[in-house]
């Protein structure tokens, strides 16, 4: 099998490096493509933007504009404080009865996780055979939300 391109004949002996070196180059723009540039890019917004009143900035964002964001172990402590908080007293339905909350501390929670689509910082803690929580917060702990809390006896 031939095929006849601009730099030549390739043949059976040459087709393994002609694939070797297509794949390299696929693999070097797609790097290039996946990483982008180190150049910043600045949006065009128009006239409206340039005589629009000035806003304050994202509290989340820093001054180039990358959003901040709490560090697990600060993430896990103010999660720890405010679930303990919320939930002093609940109670859930278990197998022999009734089960009080406990309090927990912060090694408990198992994920960390940033949802960047709801801006949101997301805590999950305990599982099979005890209490199960999900808290969320924003991305400097503010606004936190108790998602889900049950005690899971199986």
């Amino acid at each position: 099998m031939a095929v006849n391109s601009r730099w030549g004949l390739i043949d059976k002996r040459t087709m393994g490096s002609y694939q070797a070196v297509k794949l390299a180059v696929i693999l070097a723009v797609s790097l290039v493509l996946s990483t982008g540039c180190e150049q910043t890019q600045f949006p065009v917004a128009g006239p409206r933007a340039a005589t629009a009143p000035a806003t304050a900035p994202d509290p989340a964002r820093d001054t180039t504009g990358k959003t901040v964001l709490l560090d697990a172990v600060e993430a896990r402590r103010q999660a720890t404080a405010f679930i303990n908080r919320e939930l002093r007293g609940h109670t859930a339905r278990g197998p022999t009865g009734d089960v009080v909350w406990q309090a927990v501390r912060a090694v408990a929670w198992h994920s960390v996780i940033y949802n960047y689509r709801k801006k949101r910082i997301q805590l999950r803690m305990g599982g099979s055979g005890g209490w199960e929580a999900h808290v969320t917060m924003g991305p400097n702990g503010e606004t936190p939300q108790v998602e889900h809390a049950e005690f899971a006896w199986d």
